[in-house]
């Protein structure tokens, strides 16, 4: 690994969970996030953010383990994902959240260690490229360079598209996809903290988690945005 990598990645890796900011309450009711098969098992509605043709090809994804893809809360290992980006071109169907209205839930891998978690190195619907791990040593098998790369907005890299004119990033955009997932919920105990767009959702977020007993703290990271 380079030098000048965040000496954090070496402790803890960190890793990204959004939702939309209407959610929350439902959320900070049920204590946590829950796994979409476990939203659907509790006739719990939210607010859907995502392309529906994914969530279909997801559903449809048996792990090696032979739980299904949506028996778990999915994380990033980094934020301004592809999703994202397509929230705040308003590309998704049916989609009228903003991209201010997504709030980051993170954490770190490392407090899942006594956890039912499994990770990939690709997007998880990439088959079969993608690779399946349950052990955080093989955590090195992810291609960290695509998170880290120069140059960077905040601690990662800034770009994250797929480029023709270089082997290097033929499969970037999958690769950024890699996902950490954690079996049916997420405890907010198991939360660091929140991150948001701007002062005023921060303020937002503030009032629910007042009203909720919520003491996460929240931080603005614009950068973590389009």
């Amino acid at each position: 690994m380079p030098p000048d990598y965040p000496k954090w990645l070496f402790k803890q890796t960190r890793i990204f969970h959004m939702t939309a900011i209407d959610n929350l309450p439902k959320i900070f009711t049920s204590g946590g996030l829950l796994a979409k098969n476990m939203l659907s098992r509790n006739s719990v509605d939210y607010i859907n953010v995502a392309y529906e043709d994914i969530q279909d090809m997801r559903h449809r994804i048996t792990l090696p383990n032979g739980n299904n893809l949506h028996d778990y809360v999915p994380f990033h290992f980094a934020p301004r994902s592809p999703m994202l980006f397509a929230i705040a071109d308003g590309i998704i169907a049916n989609c009228t959240t903003k991209q201010e209205d997504m709030i980051y839930f993170v954490s770190y891998v490392e407090n899942f260690t006594n956890d039912d978690f499994i990770f990939c190195d690709h997007h998880p619907i990439m088959q079969p490229t993608v690779a399946w791990y349950n052990n955080l040593s093989d955590l090195n098998q992810l291609d960290w360079d695509i998170f880290f790369e120069r140059p960077r907005l905040g601690e990662y890299a800034q770009f994250w598209q797929d480029r023709s004119d270089n082997v290097r990033w033929a499969n970037r955009k999958s690769k950024r996809q890699a996902e950490f997932l954690i079996y049916n919920k997420v405890d907010l105990t198991n939360i660091v903290g929140f991150a948001v767009m701007n002062e005023k959702i921060k303020q937002k977020l503030g009032v629910l988690c007042t009203e909720f007993g919520i003491g996460l703290p929240t931080v603005i990271k614009k950068e973590w945005y389009k």
